[in-house]
């Protein structure tokens, strides 16, 4: 009897630990990023403002917090859990990991293709998602520039009566994707650092861009 008692015992165990490995611990493993906020930065060139022309990259720049997200109010000064910002998180030395190259996926600093294979081959996101967010950004990229469009255009024309050198504009938009595919505009930045400690390997990427039809 306590032979068959302890082969029981052993069998249970060994088939506990095998499922809880297999199935619980991998999916930890692949929702472990869902646990660290992240935002996203897009890059928009302006070539023209009458007519308007605005081009979008496709890809970008993933920038992930070093400390696991919280909603504890004790904890709402902590920088490194809800602010994403490259300067602010590298200073957490015991945490920040640098990506020698963007285009892996390590590190807490992605190229924006990879988050997007991230989210389709761990989290079963679909070409359908995929148009759905990117739908929002080119939406909110747009209609944010509608809106500054008339002050840029005084702007450029004070400064065309003085020079005759041709212009454009590149900006770096700061978003954040909620639980529910939703995009939000954190800011827009007018001087988007192009250093290449910040951003890694982004000066090699300008090879695509893509236009934003003002159709509607």
């Amino acid at each position: 009897f306590f032979f068959f008692f302890f082969f029981f015992f052993f069998f249970f165990f060994f088939f506990f630990f095998f499922f809880f490995f297999f199935f619980f611990w991998n999916s930890f493993l692949i929702f472990l990023f869902i646990f660290l906020q992240f935002d996203i930065r897009i890059y928009v060139l302006l070539t023209s403002l009458d007519p308007l022309k605005i081009f979008m990259y496709d890809d970008g720049l993933v920038r992930i917090a070093t400390e696991p997200y919280t909603e504890d109010p004790e904890l709402i000064k902590e920088s490194c859990i809800h602010v994403t910002n490259y300067d602010v998180n590298r200073k957490n030395t015991k945490k920040f990991i640098h990506s020698e190259n963007p285009s892996l996926g390590q590190g807490h600093k992605w190229r924006l293709r990879v988050l997007w294979r991230y989210f389709q081959e761990e989290i079963g996101l679909q070409e359908y998602d995929f148009q759905y967010i990117w739908g929002q950004i080119e939406e909110s990229v747009v209609k944010s520039i509608l809106v500054a469009l008339p002050d840029m255009r005084k702007e450029f024309q004070e400064m065309a009566d003085v020079s005759d050198y041709n212009t454009y504009k590149l900006l770096g938009y700061d978003m954040m994707i909620d639980n529910d595919l939703k995009v939000h505009v954190l800011e827009v930045n007018g001087r988007p650092q192009l250093q290449s400690a910040v951003i890694g390997n982004v000066q090699l990427w300008f090879t695509s861009w893509k236009f934003c039809p003002l159709d509607g």
